[in-house]
């Protein structure tokens, strides 16, 4: 199970803060939305309202900020050093892991100064940072990426935190009203983005521990590298020996289709005999043929066996990406619509 996401400090100060907002409704002479005498409640109502738009602005920004790594635009790309200075850093923290194993650097705060100091000296601080580990009961120094916007994980505690913080704050804005076409639409997306968004925390804190219980002697990377490689093999093999023979053609899309049907090397031997009415001189060929193609097929099974598991973990993306955007234009025509009119 990865705990990592509940061991944030964004767990206690989101509660803390869902705990403020959920003591304000509850002492005060309000209903959840707008009710009958709405106007009394006004002040709650739109305090709410703006909460639930930063709020929502907040947890998109996690978005923005992963696509602008992935296409490249983040300003970390833009800061460069030279290999020689990258490899002298290194050389310089291995040094000061050496004098860790051998005790004479105990403290974290003197190794951080050591660290620092070896980085700054370099001219490699504007692209890694030092941060120390303990693994297995060892104290480890090593170098990480200095990420101009922000640690993505810390981004990633935010944007769930807050998102479910959302929720609560969205109930006490609208009361779950269906009693008009944008309260239907503000209201059922918000159900939407918020159950695939558990649904995705549900898969990230869990499902490492369920794809690796599905995965048996391959992991899902390794069987696909190994059904392309067999693949490519076998298509290069057919073209190569196979089809050049008399009638290469027809025992091609035979091996193939016995192969997809899991039928046995005697089944292909009989249907060598029934084409050529005798063993023929090519029967080795074809039979090396089969035994590619039978790799080649019980490996696109098992990789589509654990590319259904892949898609249930991260199938939700699908519903919870384009959810977001569409509650994001709604919520800009809520908020425009109640300050126009």
């Amino acid at each position: 199970m990865n705990t990592r996401l509940f061991k944030s400090w964004w767990a206690p100060a989101t509660a803390l803060l869902c705990g403020l907002m959920l003591w304000w409704f509850l002492t005060s002479p309000t209903m959840a939305g707008r009710s009958p005498g709405w106007r009394n409640d006004r002040f709650f109502l739109l305090t709410t309202g703006w909460v639930a738009a930063a709020l929502f602005l907040v947890v998109t920004l996690y978005s923005l900020r992963k696509y602008i790594h992935r296409f490249r635009w983040s300003p970390e790309y833009r800061l460069r050093v030279t290999p020689a200075a990258l490899e002298e850093v290194t050389t310089r923290i291995s040094k000061i892991q050496q004098e860790i194993f051998a005790g004479r650097l105990t403290k974290d705060a003197d190794v951080m100064k050591r660290a620092k100091s070896a980085i700054k000296a370099t001219g490699t601080d504007k692209v890694v940072r030092a941060q120390i580990l303990v693994e297995e009961g060892q104290k480890q120094v090593t170098l990480q990426p200095t990420e101009p916007l922000g640690r993505v994980s810390v981004w990633m505690h935010v944007h769930i935190y807050l998102g479910l913080m959302s929720a609560l704050v969205v109930f006490l804005h609208g009361g779950l009203h269906w009693n008009s076409p944008m309260a239907i639409g503000l209201n059922g997306l918000c159900v939407l983005v918020m159950g695939s968004g558990i649904f995705g925390i549900l898969t990230w804190a869990f499902g490492p521990n369920w794809l690796a219980a599905a995965e048996e002697d391959l992991s899902i990377e390794e069987a696909y590298v190994l059904h392309k490689t067999l693949r490519r093999q076998y298509q290069q093999y057919l073209s190569t020996t196979i089809q050049p023979l008399d009638g290469g053609k027809k025992l091609a899309k035979m091996v193939t289709r016995a192969a997809r049907k899991l039928e046995s090397r005697v089944k292909v031997q009989g249907d060598l005999l029934a084409l050529y009415g005798q063993a023929p001189e090519s029967e080795q060929e074809v039979s090396d043929a089969f035994v590619l193609a039978r790799q080649a097929s019980v490996l696109e099974s098992e990789y589509a066996r654990l590319r259904k598991y892949k898609w249930l973990l991260s199938g939700w993306r699908w519903v919870h990406l384009p959810g977001t955007i569409v509650l994001s234009v709604l919520v800009v025509m809520h908020a425009f619509s109640v300050w126009w009119y």
